[in-house]
């Protein structure tokens, strides 16, 4: 009885600390100033992982992307040509570096991918 006791408050404990009271809440974007917006952005960018960074990078850049048809109006509409969490902050504010991802993957007409930083490797001749 003893054990199935102390399992479940361990069970309550665990659930506590990844959900609830001793849990940390997401970091989310404050969007009330550019200064604030760039520095929040970069602390929750900190605290995720490469793939999670690069998850978040890409979503931005298509945020920053939507509306934009062709590179004649990238260059002239303001901002644009250097997508930024500024520009997009009151569209994101007071979101998680989740919400940010999944309001991305709603915009049509945009696709965003990362590539590799290096070429690929060209065939060797035999």
């Amino acid at each position: 009885m003893s054990r199935k006791i102390i399992a479940a408050v361990f069970a309550a404990f665990l659930l506590l600390c990844t959900h609830g009271a001793f849990g940390r809440e997401p970091l989310r974007i404050d969007g009330t100033s550019d200064e604030s917006a760039q520095a929040s952005y970069t602390k929750m960018a900190r605290g995720l992982s490469s793939e999670g960074k690069m998850a978040l990078a890409l979503a931005v850049l298509k945020l920053n992307m939507e509306g934009i048809n062709s590179a004649y109006e990238m260059l002239n509409t303001p901002g644009a040509s250097n997508p930024s969490i500024t520009r997009i902050r009151e569209r994101v504010n007071g979101m998680t570096a989740q919400e940010i991802i999944a309001l991305s993957e709603t915009v049509q007409g945009i696709q965003v991918e990362a590539m590799p930083a290096t070429p690929p490797a060209t065939p060797t001749q035999q």
